[in-house]
């Protein structure tokens, strides 16, 4: 029940990270900024940057993080390379308790903060 029409916005710089500690997805997003809002993007711009940034997204099956708000809710969008390298697309509610393990080193992407 996540997807919905977005907004329009502007191209928007980022920051990719690398996870370095096991983590919910509230302290990972977290350790970034109090105000998570801040660190989401629309569902438009998280189809953009997967159409146009392949090179970003680890090829070994684990997720690149993406942080989204729909329907006053904040998501994760988890997009992973399949083994024929097509991409695949995950939702899970962000105020979920499981931990990932950093050895995993899945990576977050978020808008650039400065």
């Amino acid at each position: 029940g996540a997807d919905e029409p977005g907004r329009s916005t502007a191209e928007t710089p980022v920051d990719v990270y690398e996870m370095t500690k096991d983590s919910t997805y509230s302290q990972m997003f977290g350790s970034l900024s109090a105000d998570v809002r801040k660190l989401c993007f629309t569902q438009a711009q998280i189809k953009n940057f997967a159409k146009n940034n392949y090179e970003w997204f680890r090829t070994d099956g684990y997720g690149t993080f993406f942080l989204f708000e729909s329907k006053g809710h904040f998501f994760v969008a988890s997009v992973d390379v399949l083994s024929d390298d097509s991409l695949d697309v995950l939702v899970d509610r962000f105020e979920g308790a499981y931990v990932w393990g950093a050895g995993c080193r899945h990576r977050l992407v978020v808008p650039k903060l400065a």
